[in-house]
Formats: structure tokens, C-alpha cells, sequence
């Protein structure tokens, strides 16, 4: 309150300031001005410290309404646990009630079960005796049925191989009683290497049946003595009176675990059957001698495989001509390469060399030469060679034919 009078002083001794006061009293007029000024100094420190007193103020102020608003959050959530306490403990009162009520039930039950205990003793007792007699006479027939299966199926692997011993006779037999039957020659000696079980004679042919059978009743190892036998015929078939097409006979009860009946052995192919597949596969065979293939093709039909051969024949021996020249310029560069290299590179040469390895596919029996994968490869040699500026054949056939 004082600084602001000492100022309102200084301003009205200012204002009404005469010429001549300016002149004689201008000392207590600027003694006047300095303390108003200090005055003034003294009242903006205040106003700045009262400021910072409000900035306080209301810091402490949002702190306060945030400290509220948490206390009643935390009163909401206290009055909703509450309900929830109150739901529960009503809750738990019915379940103890419930409880109560099963738990008097259950006394009355338990005290009818201990009055009648001693009654199910008994009977129980009595049932245990009546089941182990039953036990008693359940085992003794079932010791007397494993003896009859025992039995059964010692009697049935006594007939198994007897059946087996006697396979290539039985083969033989019925063979012959189907040769008699259909008027088809059965040769007993003959002409060429090896002396295979049974052999027929169709159009100037002789048919190989050999009988094959488990050497015991392990079968574990039949499917290799199968492979085996079907690789060893290849003694009949190179005599070129021999059909190609070898059948081994087994019993029929082995079939089942023979994983593979046909197998392609190259200029060869071995058919394992059964002896009940005998007369149907010898009496196909028969048919061979009822036509004559070649006359009965039409002309055109004649004309065409002609002529699919005989481009066949050229193809292949024009490769074996291309394949020779080849060859021979090859070896050409190859003396070329040993006279012309500076020796000092030789030895780097040999070592790259002998660093290298080609593996073409390998030629399995068992797997066949599909005619889509030879194309698909063709197709992408050829995508390559148009990648390098190779003439393909297509191209070539196209250059000749605008030539032409």
C-alpha cells in the first residue's frame, strides 16, 4: 500500500509542476522520482513472486481434482467389489445350505448301507465262489479249444507244405491235362540251354512255365527268391526259339505276399501266376496260332509300319554316323590340345579335369523311359538354345523348306 502512494505522489507532483518548480524544486522532484521508481522495482518483484505463488496454486489445484477423481474411482470400485463381496457371500450362503441339505441325505443313505452291509457280504461271497468255479471251467475250455486250433493249424501247415512239395508236380499234371485237352504240343526235351520245368509249343515257339514254391513256411524271404528266379531265366530266352515272355507258376496261397508279379528285364518279361491261371493264359497263348498277324493288316496299315521302321532304322544309324564324326573331330582337338597348350598349363588343365564328374541318368529296369519327360527336356533345351542364338532343328526344317 505504501509504494503505491509514494507513486501516486511522484505522478501528482509531476502533473502539476509549474515552470518555475522546474526550475527550484527539480531536486525533490527527482528525489521523489527515485523513490517511486524503487517503489515500482519493489512492486514487480511483488507481482512476479505473487505469480508464481498462483502458478503454485494451481499446480497444487490440478494435483487436488486429480487425487479427488482417483478417490472416487477408488470409491466406485470399492462399492462394486462390495456388491460383488455381497453377491457371493449370498451365494456361498445357498451353496452351504444346499451342502447342509446333501450332507444330511447323504448321512441317511450311509446309515441305509451299513445296515445292509452285511447282507452284500454275503452275497458277495457267494458270487466270488460261483465265479471262480466259472473261471475254473472257462479255463479248462479254453485250454481244450487252444489245443484243437493248435492241432487245426498244424494239420493245415502239414497240408500247406505238402501241397508245396508237390507244386511242380501238380504243376506239371495239369499243364499236360490242358496240352491233351486243347491238342498243344508239350515238349519233354528240349532243344536249347537250361532245363526249365514245363515247356509248350505255340507257332514255332517254345513256352516256359517254371513252378516255383516256399522252400519252407517262413514267406519272409519268398519275395526275393521271386526277383532272383525272375533275373536267372534270362539262360532260356537267349535262344531266339524262345518266347520272351517267361512265366513263373507259385501256389496260389503265396500270391498275397508277393509284392511285384511282372517283371520287364529288358529283352524280357517274367509273369509270376497262380496254377488256376494256367488254362486261361495258356489258351491266350493258343490264339497266336489261329491268325497270322501280318496278313491280317490292311495295306495301308502294312505300308505305314514299314514305314515307321524304316525311319527308325535311318534315324538311328544317321546318329551313329553323327555321332562318329563327333567323335572323331573330338579326339582330333583332344591331340590338338596336348600338342599346342604350353606345358606349364598342362598340369592346371589335368588337375580341372580330373576335378570334373558327369553323371547321366542311370538305365533301372524297373523304371520307365516316359516319352512326356523326353519332351519336357527338349523343350527346355530348346528355350536355351534360342537364349544363345542356337539354330534349333524346328528352324532348320523352316530354313529348308523356304529353300525348297
Amino acid at each position: 500500500m505504501d509504494t503505491l502512494l509514494n507513486i501516486r505522489r511522484f505522478f501528482d507532483a509531476f502533473k502539476n509542476l509549474s515552470f518555475w518548480q522546474r526550475l527550484f524544486s527539480w531536486a525533490s522532484i527527482r528525489s521523489l522520482s527515485y523513490s517511486a521508481y524503487e517503489e515500482a522495482i519493489q512492486l514487480a518483484d511483488n507481482l512476479k513472486n505473487s505469480q508464481g505463488i498462483v502458478e503454485s496454486i494451481k499446480m497444487e489445484k490440478e494435483l487436488l481434482l486429480q487425487e479427488r477423481n482417483s478417490l472416487l474411482q477408488q470409491l466406485t470400485d470399492s462399492k462394486t467389489s462390495l456388491t460383488k463381496a455381497e453377491a457371493r457371500l449370498q451365494h456361498f450362503d445357498q451353496e452351504t445350505k444346499r451342502l447342509e441339505g446333501d450332507n444330511n441325505s447323504l448321512q441317511k443313505k450311509l446309515l441305509f448301507l451299513e445296515q445292509g452291509e452285511d447282507q452284500r457280504k454275503r452275497e458277495h461271497d457267494s458270487r466270488i465262489q460261483r465265479v471262480i468255479g466259472l473261471q475254473d471251467n472257462l479255463e479248462k475250455e479254453k485250454q481244450a479249444i487252444s489245443a484243437k486250433q493248435l492241432r487245426e493249424a498244424e494239420e493245415r501247415n502239414d497240408l500247406m507244405k505238402e501241397t508245396w512239395k508237390r507244386h511242380e508236380e501238380n504243376v506239371m499234371n495239369y499243364i499236360k491235362s490242358i496240352c491233351e485237352r486243347n491238342a498243344i504240343e508239350y515238349v519233354d526235351n528240349v532243344p536249347f540251354k537250361g532245363k526249365p520245368d514245363n515247356v509248350i509249343k505255340v507257332c514255332d515257339e517254345f513256352i516256359v512255365f517254371d513252378a516255383k514254391s516256399p522252400a519252407s513256411d517262413d514267406l519272409s524271404n519268398f519275395n526275393t527268391y521271386i526277383r532272383s528266379q525272375a533275373e536267372s531265366v534270362n539262360k532260356y530266352t537267349a535262344d531266339d526259339s524262345v518266347r520272351k515272355d517267361i512265366y513263373l507258376v507259385v501256389p496260389s496261397n503265396t500270391i498275397d505276399v508277393l509284392k511285384k508279379l511282372t517283371f520287364h528285364q529288358g529283352n524280357f518279361n517274367v509273369f509270376v501266376i497262380t496254377i488256376d491261371a494256367l488254362e486261361p493264359v495258356i489258351l491266350s497263348l493258343k490264339k497266336i496260332e489261329e491268325y497270322e498277324f501280318a496278313e491280317q493288316l490292311s495295306p495301308e496299315d502294312r505300308q505305314s509300319i514299314c514305314r515307321i521302321i524304316g525311319s527308325l532304322l535311318y534315324t538311328s544309324k544317321r546318329r551313329i554316323q553323327v555321332d562318329q564324326f563327333f567323335n572323331s573331330h573330338i579326339l582330333d582337338l583332344l591331340s590338338q590340345t596336348q600338342r599346342e597348350i604350353p606345358e606349364i598349363m598342362q598340369e592346371e588343365i589335368s588337375k580341372h579335369e580330373m576335378a570334373m564328374k558327369l553323371n547321366p541318368t542311370a538305365d533301372r529296369r524297373s523304371k520307365e523311359i516316359k516319352q512326356e519327360s523326353l519332351e519336357k527336356a527338349q523343350a527346355q533345351l530348346e528355350g536355351q538354345s534360342k537364349i544363345f542364338r542356337i539354330t534349333t532343328p524346328e528352324e532348320v526344317h523352316l530354313a529348308t523348306a523356304v529353300n525348297g
